[in-house]
């Protein structure tokens, strides 16, 4: 099944301390209550937060739509639930995630299991039928949404270590894939290419998209009033579109969504817009659907110049009894902890046997919010740096606050050396702590990641 490769993976198996599925918290009539989740979520933002049950719930009905989810009015996690949109066009992945077959016939006085990829692992969480007065909206009595964002709220210990983030966080803990940051302008070198690739990818991959600026709360400022879209917020990036217009015009169409579930883009390509009046009546109808959903479309000039970067998420490709998850068919992987030493790096070695990309990730055990910089260079035979085509916007020896960012290399024949720098607490408020686990993969085929013993 390809060349799958991990180190020291049974002994990492035997000392692994995910979240598993707790079932030691039980009521006075056995049902699964989950206490401790309660007693830290008792606050949010240091305000009390009510906890119910809701009556006679559903967890899903009339099936799983994209439209069932919408941000509350208080936790900022668009960037979540951006890409939770995102992986809801993805049926078979969404019903992994949220254990579909299980939880839509469980009781739920049982509770409700979930998946989150967590450092190279598929990770169950289990949460019970009390939700916040904060949480995502439920509408129609279907709670598939609130109780996944309970469940990643629970994976990060509190909702309110989930109240701002990055898209790419949500779609790597969600997909299990490598998620990578690039940032965008009109008139950039390769911009039309980087259009056609998305376009031509897009089966194999997920997207979201932020504007900066702003809080990133669940409020949020109107970016424009002209243009209806939010600052300091995160959107879908549903799909990619081509079409050609009356004139013989051809126009690059992008499709996003705001996880309000309303709150839509107003300029042209939006859904009253008259630029549908100039493309074929059965090409409108099958795009252009008419209602306040959040969802919409805007051509690709317009969304660079008002969206200040998009995150791409390459997905796995199999599935894998072991992890009990999807996996990338092509991984090799190593494992380890970051050492008490007030500097120190981790240096591994990348070997190649023919040309092609390679994706490149490093995952750390740490929250959406903590600070802790490390400095990711890759070093070719000759101690060149070598410089990604993803993210674009990368500096070779310069330390950046960990995102769950991914890098993607168009790599020759040959052998690499992966160098990531950190600095211990004890050196920077910026740093990461001594015995952080860290977790770094390749994907590509033909390509081996392995440790260097030194001296």
């Amino acid at each position: 099944m390809g060349e799958e490769k991990e180190e020291d993976e049974e002994e990492d198996d035997e000392a692994w301390t995910g979240d598993e599925a707790d079932e030691t918290d039980l009521g006075p009539e056995g049902e699964f209550v989950d206490k401790q989740f309660e007693r830290n979520n008792a606050t949010f933002e240091g305000k009390s937060v009510e906890w119910t049950a809701p009556e006679a719930p559903d967890f899903i009905r009339d099936g799983m739509s994209i439209n069932d989810i919408k941000q509350g009015y208080e936790i900022g996690d668009c960037w979540f639930l951006a890409a939770l949109s995102s992986l809801a066009s993805r049926r078979e992945r969404l019903s992994f995630v949220i254990q579909k077959r299980r939880n839509e016939t469980a009781d739920p006085e049982s509770g409700y299991e979930f998946k989150f990829y967590k450092m190279g692992k598929w990770v169950t969480f289990k949460v019970d039928k009390y939700l916040p007065s904060i949480a995502a909206i439920a509408g129609d009595n279907e709670y598939w949404v609130p109780y996944c964002e309970k469940a990643y709220a629970k994976r990060y210990r509190t909702y309110d270590a989930i109240n701002r983030g990055w898209g790419r966080w949500g779609l790597v803990d969600l997909t299990g894939g490598i998620a990578i940051k690039t940032e965008i302008s009109w008139g950039a070198r390769g911009i039309h290419e980087l259009f056609a690739w998305l376009y031509d990818h897009q089966q194999g991959l997920l997207m979201t998209s932020g504007i900066s600026e702003g809080t990133g709360g669940a409020g949020g400022e109107v970016l424009e009033e002209t243009t209806g879209l939010i600052e300091g917020h995160e959107y879908s990036l549903l799909k990619l579109e081509v079409v050609k217009t009356n004139d013989g015009m051809v126009v690059q169409l992008l499709q996003l969504r705001n996880p309000w579930g309303g709150g839509e883009f107003t300029g042209d390509w939006s859904d009253d817009s008259d630029k549908w009046d100039t493309i074929a009546p059965e090409k409108r109808e099958k795009l252009n659907v008419q209602r306040e959903d959040g969802a919409f479309w805007m051509c690709y000039k317009d969304y660079v110049n008002l969206f200040s970067s998009f995150d791409v998420c390459l997905l796995p490709s199999l599935f894998n009894e072991k992890k009990k998850g999807p996996i990338f068919e092509n991984e090799s992987g190593v494992r380890g902890k970051f050492a008490d030493d007030e500097f120190d790096e981790i240096k591994l070695k990348i070997i190649v046997t023919e040309k092609r990309n390679v994706y490149l990730q490093c995952l750390l055990d740490v929250g959406i919010m903590d600070d802790c910089d490390v400095c990711i260079n890759l070093k070719d035979e000759n101690g060149e740096f070598v410089i990604p085509r993803l993210p674009n916007n990368y500096k070779p020896d310069t330390y950046d606050t960990y995102l769950h960012n991914g890098y993607l290399f168009k790599l020759d024949v040959g052998e690499y050396t992966l160098i990531i720098s950190y600095l211990n607490s004890s050196a920077s408020a910026q740093a990461c702590n001594p015995g952080t686990r860290w977790f770094v993969r390749t994907v590509g085929k033909g390509v081996t990641l392995q440790r260097i013993n030194e001296e």
